[in-house]
């Protein structure tokens, strides 16, 4: 093999190492995205904290009511469910009522809003963990936002247990009939 052959063969094999289909890129953006999510929940919080607390050994022995509470966060705070991996998917229970962008509905423009959001064990949208990922028009987004805010869910279960699930909700906009 000459050097320069040689070099084109390391090239060709660097240029196949690291390339990822894009149902994987797919999937990891969204591995991401969940995890940016997560991250932002006050269980999230919590479970940093308590941590903090562990790594400094803070605690007042091991009696002490706060490192039992501690116990409880660290396992709630690393479960966050795809929708698609629970036994019982949430199922929503009412919303409020959804407000139409006014000047979508004087011009009838409908359309949709996908919001992605964390339904917790109570069956309430996580605050911070909520983004739209699809719109047909950005004038629906913070209605579509709101909407979700204060919706109440069935939560979703694994398991028989009530948990965290990652859902994304479409939001319909639709003039009446």
């Amino acid at each position: 093999m000459t050097k320069t052959s040689a070099y084109g063969a390391v090239a060709i094999a660097m240029l196949g190492v690291g390339c990822k289909t894009e149902a994987q890129k797919k999937h990891d953006a969204i591995h991401a995205e969940v995890m940016a999510l997560a991250e932002q929940t006050p269980i999230a919080r919590q479970y940093r904290a308590c941590k903090a607390l562990a790594k400094g050994n803070l605690f007042d022995g091991p009696d002490d009511p706060q490192q039992t509470a501690c116990a409880m966060w660290v396992s709630m705070a690393q479960q966050v469910y795809m929708d698609s991996l629970v036994d019982d998917k949430p199922r929503l229970l009412s919303h409020p009522p959804l407000r139409y962008p006014e000047q979508l509905r004087r011009a009838r423009i409908e359309g949709r809003a996908v919001v992605r959001v964390i339904v917790d064990v109570t069956g309430r949208v996580e605050p911070t963990a909520i983004k739209v990922v699809r719109s047909d028009n950005p004038a629906f987004d913070r209605p579509a936002m709101d909407m979700m805010l204060g919706a109440r869910f069935e939560p979703g279960r694994v398991t028989g247990r009530p948990t965290r699930v990652l859902l994304d909700y479409t939001v319909e906009f639709r003039m009446p009939r």
